[in-house]
C-alpha cells in the first residue's frame, strides 16, 4: 500500500510524488481486505488490554502562567472529540462491530483544512505522533490519545505546531524514531518484514532528501540485481550510514558492524566513481 494514495471517483489513482514509472500501484482502497484484518487484529487486541477512558474537560486555571501553560490549561478534550466527528466515517469491522475512524475522504479533507501537501513529510511526522497503525486512516483512539498528549485540540492549534513537526526530521533522535516507525507503518502487513525497493526508495527521498548518499543510494538500489526487498536493519542502518558517512566516505569502516547491503553500496559507489 502507499499512504495518500488517493482515489477519485472517475480518475486514475493519484501517483506518490508523482513519480513516472510504468509500474502501476495500488491505490489505499484496494487494500480493503487488508485494513479489515488489521482493524479486527486491533480490535481483539484493544478488547484484551481495555483501558479506562479520558474523561472531561481540563478545568482552566485563574492564575497568569507562562504562554505554554496556559495553552496546555485551555486545551478541551470535548473540541478535540468534535474536530474527530468532522472527519471521522464509520467503518463495518467484519460485519461484527461498528469502529468509529477516519477514512480515506476524513484523512484527505484534513490535511487540506492544516495546509498540507500530500507528499509533505510532516504528514509522516502527524501519523508518528498519533502512533497510526493503518495508513489513510486514524482510528478514534490514534486520533484523541495522540493530539491530548500533544493538548492539540483544533486545526488551528495542529497548524501552529506544523513548524516544530517538522523541525523533528532536523533532529537527530527525532529522526531515528520516525525513520524507523516509518518501515513499519508501510510494510503491507504485520507478518510482513520488509517492504519493496520502489516504495523504499521514495520514503528515503521524501524523509532524507538532503543527507548524504541519499541520490546514489536510491540509484544503487533500483541499479542492483540481488535484493527486491529492505528489511529492517537495513533500512536503519542506511539512516545510521548517512548520519555518520560524509560523501567521501569519512567515518565508513570496511570492518565495521554495517550490513552486507552498505557495503555492496560503498564498492558501487567505487566502481561508479
Amino acid at each position: 500500500r502507499r499512504f495518500l494514495h488517493f482515489e477519485a471517483a472517475s480518475t486514475e489513482p493519484q501517483r506518490y510524488m508523482g513519480q513516472k514509472s510504468s509500474k502501476s500501484k495500488k491505490s489505499l482502497k484496494s487494500e480493503n481486505s487488508s485494513s479489515s484484518k488489521r482493524r479486527k487484529s486491533r480490535r481483539v487486541k484493544n478488547e484484551e488490554t481495555s483501558s479506562e477512558p479520558v474523561v472531561a474537560d481540563v478545568a482552566p486555571t485563574k492564575t497568569k502562567k507562562a504562554k505554554s501553560r496556559k495553552r496546555a490549561e485551555s486545551f478541551s478534550m470535548r473540541k478535540l472529540e468534535s474536530l474527530f466527528d468532522e472527519y471521522k466515517e464509520d467503518v463495518d469491522v467484519d460485519n461484527e462491530l461498528e469502529e468509529e475512524i477516519i477514512g480515506l475522504d476524513g484523512v484527505e479533507r484534513f490535511l487540506v483544512d492544516l495546509e498540507l501537501e500530500l507528499d509533505d513529510p510532516v504528514v509522516l511526522v502527524l501519523s508518528f505522533h498519533l502512533s497510526a497503525e493503518i495508513m489513510g486512516e486514524f482510528t478514534k483512539e490514534e486520533f484523541v490519545e495522540g493530539f491530548s498528549t500533544l493538548r492539540l485540540d483544533s486545526i488551528e492549534a495542529i497548524k501552529n505546531k506544523i513548524p516544530e513537526f517538522r523541525n523533528e526530521l532536523n533532529n537527530e533522535d527525532d529522526l531515528r524514531a520516525i525513520f524507523k516507525y516509518t518501515f513499519s507503518y508501510y510494510k503491507e502487513d504485520e507478518k510482513v518484514r520488509s517492504i519493496d525497493l520502489e516504495t523504499a526508495t521514495e520514503l528515503i527521498q521524501l524523509l532524507l532528501k538532503d543527507r548524504p548518499h541519499v541520490d546514489k543510494f536510491c540509484k544503487f538500489l533500483l541499479e542492483q540485481e540481488s535484493y527486491k526487498v529492505i528489511n529492517q536493519d537495513q533500512w536503519v542502518s542506511f539512516l545510521e550510514f548517512s548520519l555518520t558517512v560524509n560523501e567521501e566516505f569519512d567515518g565508513y569502516d570496511l570492518d565495521g558492524a554495517w550490513p552486507v547491503m552498505m557495503d555492496e553500496y560503498v564498492e558501487y559507489c567505487e566502481e561508479n566513481h
